[in-house]
């Protein structure tokens, strides 16, 4: 495919309607299902402040009811996720050319969300210690490359570049950063 001499520009932040008991799960026996609920719908907004402190365009794509008070609060274009796996709306939301954000990674250095946004590459990785992504990103549409991934696994990251690599892409793999799933994270 080779890569294409435009920048990726737009972040995708994908986001869930912040509901006790549905958002960060794996965090509710330790903080709380209130708490967790409490630290996604701040991650989320950490990471759309992150989007603005590195001059990046950023729409929201929610997955929940658009009609929901904290969606109302949220200051750029919304759009609904999709139905399907993490790799389906992923694809969705971005549509030609973009980058998703998950909301897991509010720390992130807003210099590395920049460089992510000037990519040119076919496919835009960045990586996560624990083998996922905190970034996902391409300059071409990409119909397939998305599918059989198991999103929430150690195996992400390896799965993805392994297929870009089987499809000749040009990868650009960012800085490898941390997100916040388990207790410990926090």
């Amino acid at each position: 495919m080779g890569g294409m001499a435009i920048p990726m520009n737009a972040a995708f932040i994908m986001a869930k309607v912040p509901i006790a008991g549905k958002v960060k799960t794996r965090l509710s026996k330790a903080m709380g299902r209130e708490g967790a609920c409490a630290l996604h719908a701040a991650m989320a907004k950490d990471v759309a402040d992150l989007c603005e402190q590195a001059g990046v365009t950023y729409n929201w794509v929610v997955s929940g009811a658009l009609s929901h008070p904290w969606v109302q609060e949220l200051n750029a274009p919304i759009q609904a996720q999709t139905n399907g796996d993490l790799g389906n709306r992923i694809t969705q939301a971005i549509g030609q050319q973009g980058f998703a954000l998950g909301c897991d990674a509010p720390t992130l250095p807003p210099a590395w969300i920049a460089r992510a946004a000037r990519s040119q590459a076919d496919l835009l990785l960045g990586p996560t210690r624990d083998g996922g992504c905190w970034t996902i990103g391409w300059n071409t549409a990409c119909p397939d490359w998305l599918d059989g991934i198991p999103w929430s696994t150690e195996k992400v990251f390896a799965m993805l570049l392994q297929r870009a690599q089987s499809k000749n892409l040009v990868v650009d793999v960012l800085e490898p950063w941390y997100d916040v799933d388990e207790p410990d994270d926090v």
